[in-house]
């Protein structure tokens, strides 16, 4: 059984936004490189939690691109591109989770941000995930949880 999911705009990437998270990670890779490692063929192959990515619409990957990602937990998600730019200067793309198995968001999406530095390249990784359930303190403990270890996994395999 799939449940839908209110979609998340670019406007929702606001600090004052309910559920919104931001992590910012330094990597020592060209911010191409960086581009490269989370929109290939095994997209954040390196965080525990996510079990698996799979992009299911064709290259070139660009706005209305859609992927599939199951996370360690079980919760398997759908995911619709609707902003994706790239050029020397920025690296930046945002989807919005159209559908999941389990009945825990109201709205889920993410925005990658990925900018050159004077050395390396910096990732600013946001969320806006609004819970379906009660219970909006617990989830915002095990999300910060969850996100955190994101944030470990993400700098360690840049780094």
């Amino acid at each position: 059984m799939a449940f839908d999911l209110s979609p998340v705009t670019d406007a929702d990437f606001d600090p004052s936004t309910p559920g919104y998270h931001r992590i910012v990670i330094p990597a020592n890779r060209p911010a191409a490189d960086v581009w490269a490692a989370l929109h290939g063929d095994s997209p954040l192959f390196w965080c525990r939690g996510i079990k698996r990515a799979v992009w299911t619409s064709a290259r070139p990957h660009g706005t209305g691109a859609t992927r599939t990602v199951t996370l360690a937990n079980g919760l398997k998600v759908h995911e619709r591109y609707f902003r994706w730019e790239e050029s020397d200067a920025l690296y930046v793309n945002a989807f919005s989770v159209e559908s999941s198995n389990l009945p825990l968001f109201r709205r889920f999406g993410e925005r990658y941000t990925v900018v050159p530095k004077a050395i390396g390249s910096e990732l600013t990784w946001e969320f806006v995930a609004e819970p379906r359930l009660p219970g909006k303190k617990l989830f915002a403990k095990v999300l910060e949880h969850d996100l955190r270890k994101l944030a470990s996994d993400t700098e360690k395999h840049f780094a």
